[in-house]
C-alpha cells in the first residue's frame, strides 16, 4: 500500500493532476489550499523585501549613530582631560600661555580654571 502511495505521489508531481484514487484527490485538495494566488504572493514578497530592506537600513542607521555617539564621547572626554591637565597645571604655578599651548585650550579657557 505505500508503495501505491508513493507512485500515486510521483506521478501527480510529475503529471500535475491526480488519478482516481482518494490519496491523489486528498493530495491535490491540500495542495490547492496551500498554493498562494499570484497576485497575494507578490504582495507577500513585497512586504518581505520592504522588511528586509528596513531592518538593512536600521542597522546601518544605528551603527551611523552608534559611531557619532562615540565620537562625540571620545572628544568630550578629550576635552576633559585637557581641562584637567590644565588645572594641574595651574597648580603648579605654571604660566597661563604655556598651559594654553601644552593643552590646546585656549587662554580664555586656561584664565577661567
Amino acid at each position: 500500500m505505500p508503495t501505491e502511495r508513493l507512485r500515486t505521489f510521483f506521478r501527480y508531481l510529475l503529471e500535475n493532476k491526480a488519478d482516481s484514487s482518494g490519496f491523489a484527490k486528498s493530495l491535490e485538495e491540500k495542495v490547492m489550499r496551500a498554493k498562494i494566488p499570484t497576485e497575494q504572493w507578490r504582495v507577500q514578497m513585497t512586504v518581505e523585501q520592504e522588511i528586509y530592506f528596513i531592518k538593512k537600513h536600521a542597522r546601518e542607521d544605528g551603527y551611523e549613530e552608534g559611531y557619532r555617539v562615540a565620537v562625540a564621547e571620545k572628544e568630550q572626554a578629550a576635552e576633559k582631560e585637557k581641562m584637567e591637565n590644565a588645572r594641574k597645571m595651574k597648580t603648579k604655578n605654571i604660566p597661563d600661555d604655556v598651559i594654553a599651548e601644552c593643552t590646546g585650550l585656549s587662554l580664555e579657557q586656561v584664565r577661567e580654571l
